[in-house]
């Protein structure tokens, strides 16, 4: 691509549906280089990324929610999307415009081409939504792990908050067969410096590594109040249930 063409969004699109977005390349490696090449604006953001089994996108809607009331600039990146992947980035609970959108595109397919391994799918949006976030000088920034953990490409950036929602037994081609194998590989979002929330029961505990707190709660609620603690943040948790969170074919939460 040359360096001023510009994409549209359909062109954007379009590039993005070539990677394939079931293609699961599990690393950091890749991820490490593209942010780097990119100029590492991740490092820029106070984050909280979310983790676990099920609930992972209720407690970011209601962190989101709850930060946005509080007057914060925010941002939150999750997934999957159920239209557009635009909606996986959003600003004050507003998806980035498609213009712009394209525009992050091309200038992240431009680091890639660079790369001695190209990015996945996956990849590619979280440079595109870390990009984004830091250019919008978001004062907080809410992550959702897409797969696992340790190894997913949201762990590129150094959390301050970790929530780890529930356990259960998910992608065993992935993450083993059994619930402890799991919780190790979701426990990987947790670094030395960060404040956990959990769901897990009492028994799992062991496999999060060191970490400057643990505190646990029952529900999404309890888990998003929990980290605006950690975080110093007096906002208040709303009991809404987030929009367009629930696929009507099988009605199955995300």
């Amino acid at each position: 691509m040359n360096r001023r063409e510009k994409w549209d969004y359909h062109t954007a699109l379009a590039w993005l549906d070539e990677l394939g977005e079931a293609q699961v390349k599990p690393g950091l490696a890749r991820i490490r280089q593209l942010m780097a090449a990119l100029g590492d604006p991740q490092q820029q953001l106070r984050a909280v990324i979310v983790g676990g089994t099920n609930g992972k996108g209720t407690t970011c809607w209601l962190l989101e929610d709850a930060l946005c009331q509080a007057g914060f600039r925010v941002g939150c990146g999750t997934s999957p999307h159920l239209h557009s992947p635009r909606e996986r980035l959003r600003l004050n609970q507003v998806p980035v415009g498609e213009a712009e959108f394209a525009a992050l595109v091309a200038e992240v397919r431009q680091a890639c081409d660079g790369l001695a391994e190209h990015p996945s799918y996956f990849e590619v949006l979280t440079a595109i939504t870390l990009v984004w976030f830091a250019r919008c000088e978001a004062d907080i920034v809410i992550l959702e792990v897409g797969l696992g953990g340790e190894l997913d490409a949201m762990n590129v950036i150094d959390a301050e908050v970790a929530v780890l929602t529930t356990l259960a037994l998910e992608h065993t081609d992935w993450l083993g067969d059994n619930l402890e194998a799991i919780a190790r590989t979701k426990a990987g979002i947790v670094q030395p410096g960060t404040h956990v929330i959990t769901g897990w029961l009492p028994e799992f505990h062991q496999f999060i590594p060191p970490c400057a707190s643990l505190a646990s709660g029952d529900s999404a609620r309890e888990w998003a109040t929990l980290a605006l603690e950690r975080l110093g943040i007096a906002a208040e948790v709303g009991e809404t249930r987030p929009p367009g969170r629930r696929e009507r074919a099988g009605n199955i939460m995300l």
